[in-house]
């Protein structure tokens, strides 16, 4: 199936009513290519500008700044519906996080930040990390779930190396209120490097966190003076597949890190629990 001008206005109305009808806060901006090889385009709220962009995109972005807009590359997907839809739907939601709890929105982007010097040596796989941010893991489902109720299960690609995780529905959706509480645990989880970036960038973690929802600092408290909270996220946070470990899924390297995953998984759901 080629994705036309029509295709793509009719799978961009089916994403944002599946995001309850964002409307004219988001703009859809459509682009040959975005932000280097690999990428799937991006959120970006309004005011925020890109770099390092040509001018012809450059004066797209620039035209809606005003507003939130989603930026899709199609290089490569003229013939990939459920792509498309899924990176519509992964990013609306971003959208609709930032204007329903823009305090989560920067909790979780502040994580992704904490997160990535951790990780960024520790080669291929290190992206599923990243996925289980409560933000991220939030638009992926609400991804899947959309895409799979359109198109039907995406059995064959369950294990596209670009678009895996748009085709697995393996979470549902999560009410604001949800993810917000979970988005706090799980930056507790990580509490020393989140910390470290707050620190680095002057900033208070007190009003980041209420920034969120004004009892977060409390329940931060309470996460960190719980003892079986603290082992159950320093079980997560200092497990790292050893390098014989990586090398025996060098075919799907994600799945030497998901034991990690599933440890700082524990650590959320007890700290829920407490909460």
């Amino acid at each position: 199936m080629a994705v036309t001008t029509t295709l793509l206005q009719d799978l961009w109305q089916l994403a944002d009513a599946d995001a309850g009808q964002l409307g004219d806060d988001v703009a859809l901006v459509v682009v040959e290519a975005f932000g280097g090889p690999g990428s799937q385009g991006r959120f970006m709220p309004p005011g925020e500008r890109a770099t390092g962009e040509p001018p012809d995109v450059q004066r797209q972005l620039d035209e809606d700044a005003h507003r939130s807009r989603v930026v899709l590359p199609v290089k490569g997907l003229e013939h990939d519906p459920a792509a498309i839809l899924g990176l519509m739907r992964h990013h609306l939601e971003y959208a609709r996080i930032y204007r329903e709890a823009k305090g989560t929105y920067a909790l979780d982007l502040t994580v992704a930040a904490a997160l990535y010097p951790v990780f960024k040596d520790g080669g291929k796989g290190t992206g599923l990390i990243y996925n289980t941010i409560p933000m991220m893991r939030a638009a992926n489902a609400a991804a899947a779930w959309l895409v799979t109720q359109t198109f039907g299960p995406q059995l064959e690609r369950l294990r596209d190396p670009d678009f895996a995780t748009l085709f697995r529905p393996e979470d549902p959706p999560l009410e604001i209120t949800e993810m917000t509480l979970r988005s706090v645990v799980f930056a507790a989880v990580w509490a020393g490097a989140v910390e470290h970036e707050v620190d680095r960038h002057a900033t208070s973690l007190q009003s980041l966190l209420a920034g969120a929802d004004t009892a977060a600092p409390g329940w931060w408290e309470t996460l960190l003076a719980n003892s079986t909270f603290l082992e159950l996220a320093g079980s997560a946070t200092s497990h790292e597949p050893l390098p014989e470990e990586r090398e025996a899924f060098v075919r799907y390297p994600a799945d030497a890190w998901r034991p990690l995953v599933d440890l700082a998984d524990r650590a959320v759901r007890y700290g829920t629990k407490l909460l």
